[in-house]
């Protein structure tokens, strides 16, 4: 509460109330980290083939995933995740949690891109390096994110105004027929793939948060990659590798 406060100051200097913050969210990640070492006990005590086992460990694994304060935890999860049955291990929440445990290597700028077999609407495989030869926008979001549904209208401005130059691809790990619903809802007319089978290319991406955009180039190098969403960010990125 006193964080949130402190996040709604209004008319304060932002350095008069930046070491407060620091240490209000240094006690917050330690009581935060206290409450999974207790659930990870709890887990341990438990059934495994239990709803809600998987459902606790799988915010666990996500918390690990994406903050650092959380790493201390990895090794107990993972005893936790050895005692999931195979059922679950194969399924959409099982594999996420695997990522999270065991997180693949990121691509930077500069590296070669991570390429994957995605489907479509249709069901069809395809390999991201396919539609290499015009550079490439990758496009990871949800139907469930306001920014992501912000940033449809510029997506499709911009895979119409450089259609011989670039091919727009949009990422999604929603499920499937929730996908295809919203894709038609929204007006998605590009090259749109579902990555719920393969939660590992998003993390390959260093994907934390939505809208996330990756730009390759032509001969599959990543040129720059950048999350949220601002208005008219997009067409200025563009700009920068497909200016005339």
């Amino acid at each position: 509460m006193e964080y949130c406060k402190l996040s709604n100051t209004h008319g304060v200097s932002a350095d008069s109330i930046a070491d407060k913050r620091q240490t209000l969210k240094h006690t917050e990640d330690r009581l935060q980290y206290l409450i999974y070492d207790k659930t990870l006990e709890q887990l341990d005590r438990s059934e495994p083939d239990s709803p809600v086992f998987t459902d606790e460990l799988s915010g666990i694994c996500l918390m690990i995933r994406h903050y650092e304060a959380f790493a201390g935890l990895r090794e107990r999860a993972e005893i936790q995740y050895d005692r999931l049955p195979e059922k679950i291990k194969r399924s959409r929440t099982g594999k996420e949690m695997y990522v999270a445990l065991h997180p693949p290597a990121k691509v930077r700028t500069g590296d070669r891109m991570a390429d994957a077999e995605l489907v479509d609407s249709n069901g069809e495989t395809h390999r991201l390096s396919e539609y290499l030869g015009k550079y490439v926008l990758l496009d990871f979001w949800s139907f469930g994110c306001g920014p992501c549904l912000l940033s449809l209208p510029e997506l499709k401005a911009a895979s119409e105004s450089y259609r011989d130059r670039l091919t727009v691809i949009s990422i999604t790990s929603d499920p499937k027929d929730l996908w295809q619903t919203a894709s038609e809802e929204h007006g998605i007319t590009w090259v749109n793939l579902n990555a719920s089978d393969d939660p590992a290319v998003s993390a390959r991406y260093g994907v934390n948060g939505i809208p996330h955009q990756v730009i390759i180039s032509p001969a599959g190098i990543v040129l720059d990659s950048w999350a949220g969403y601002g208005q008219g960010l997009l067409e200025q990125r563009l700009k920068t590798y497909l200016s005339d």
